[in-house]
């Protein structure tokens, strides 16, 4: 098992409640079914952690910007990430955003993504 390090802004309230910068390293299995569940199952976790950790209240998170090596996890896992491709390793949440799909929609009734913008 490797670590894959994640840089991440959080934004709250559209910028209206400020960001935070840090980094989370998520454990990558080499029989990963994809990088959307690896991302599922250790990222958003991690950032709802993480969250709680600095006081803040994941119900105000509309947006995750990242930076990962993806072609070292592919490398180590041997699939390819490209359907992450799509939103450029951002992540937007609530209603007024415009970039909302199936998975987004998970993310935002399973972590409670941005409930409050």
């Amino acid at each position: 098992m490797k670590n894959l390090r994640i840089n991440c802004i959080l934004t709250f309230k559209n910028f209206m409640g400020g960001q935070e910068y840090f980094d989370v390293y998520v454990p990558v299995r080499k029989n990963e079914k994809s990088a959307k569940d690896l991302l599922d199952r250790a990222f958003f976790p991690a950032i709802c952690k993480h969250c709680s950790k600095l006081g803040r209240d994941v119900v105000d998170l509309n947006k995750i910007s990242t930076a990962a090596d993806w072609n070292a996890y592919e490398a180590y896992v041997g699939i390819d990430s490209a359907e992450l491709d799509a939103g450029n390793g951002k992540f937007f949440y609530g209603k007024d955003t415009g970039w909302t799909d199936s998975w987004t929609m998970e993310q935002e009734a399973k972590f409670g993504f941005a409930a409050n913008c």
